[in-house]
C-alpha cells in the first residue's frame, strides 16, 4: 500500500532525491550540473532522483530542456512543507 510517507507508486524519496526536489523548490531554472554541484552528488543520481519526482508528479518541466524551467506541483510542495 501506500501507507508509508514518501512512498508512492513504489518508488521511495530518498534523501539526494529531496535535496533536489528543494534545490529545484528554490531556484526553478537549474540544470542538471547545477543541481549536481548543490547537492554534490553525481549527475546519474540527479537524473535518477528528477525522474522519480516527475513520475510522482512532484515536479514537472516548463518549456524546453535548455529554456526551460521546473514548477513545483501542490504534491511537490505538499512533501516539502511535511519534512520542516
Amino acid at each position: 500500500g501506500f501507507d508509508k510517507p514518501g512512498q508512492t507508486l513504489g518508488l521511495k524519496i530518498t534523501g539526494s532525491t529531496f535535496l533536489v526536489l528543494r534545490a529545484i523548490v528554490d531556484n526553478p531554472d537549474l540544470t542538471y550540473e547545477e543541481i549536481q554541484v548543490i547537492i554534490n552528488c553525481s549527475r546519474a543520481t540527479v537524473k535518477r532522483a528528477i525522474k522519480v519526482l516527475r513520475i510522482n508528479k512532484y515536479i514537472v518541466r516548463e518549456g524546453s530542456d535548455k529554456s526551460g524551467h521546473w514548477y513545483v506541483t501542490e504534491k511537490g510542495k505538499k512533501l516539502i512543507n511535511n519534512q520542516k
